[in-house]
């Protein structure tokens, strides 16, 4: 239930802000945000399709915004899924989000091939153009936070 309302509000929020007028802001300035929509995800590594994963800014329209994604080189979690031998980006790194909100899609296409056995790649928000909070707040998890890091596993 959680994760139901948690998409809604990441996908309805940038459309409220720009139907309101500029005196019935919801969402403050300061609390403008960048996030994943979800935590985590598996794929074969040998699927034709690729990996679509959400990203949103949940902000005002306005200015671009990009919004640049890293991956981890090192996990104490498992082997490390490596860029160009194990996967590659079809879209992505760096987003772009033409009137400053809105949602884009990292897309992330396995390698057949590349090493052996079960793999992780372990992405982060790395920044954004626009200086806004990475992840977001919310619910019982209020003093973390959250959806600014995203796991994917590689199956065999």
């Amino acid at each position: 239930m959680k994760k139901i309302l948690l998409i809604l509000m990441v996908l309805v929020v940038p459309f409220v802000m720009i139907s309101c007028d500029e005196d019935e802001i919801l969402l403050p300035a300061e609390d403008f945000f960048v996030a994943f929509e979800g935590v985590s995800a598996n794929i074969s590594k040998n699927s034709p399709t690729p990996l679509n994963i959400p990203v949103y800014v949940a902000a005002e329209a306005g200015d671009q915004v990009t919004v640049t994604i890293g991956y981890k080189e090192e996990s104490d979690e498992g082997v490390v899924a490596i860029e160009d031998v194990d996967f590659e980006f079809e879209h992505g790194p760096v987003l772009t989000y033409p009137i400053g909100a809105g949602h884009d899609t990292l897309r992330i296409q396995p390698i057949p091939g590349g090493t052996a056995g079960n793999l992780i790649l372990e992405l982060y928000l790395e920044s954004n153009s626009a200086g806004y909070n990475m992840g977001f707040f919310y619910g019982e998890e209020a003093d973390s936070t959250s959806h600014n890091r995203f796991v994917v596993t590689f199956l065999e």
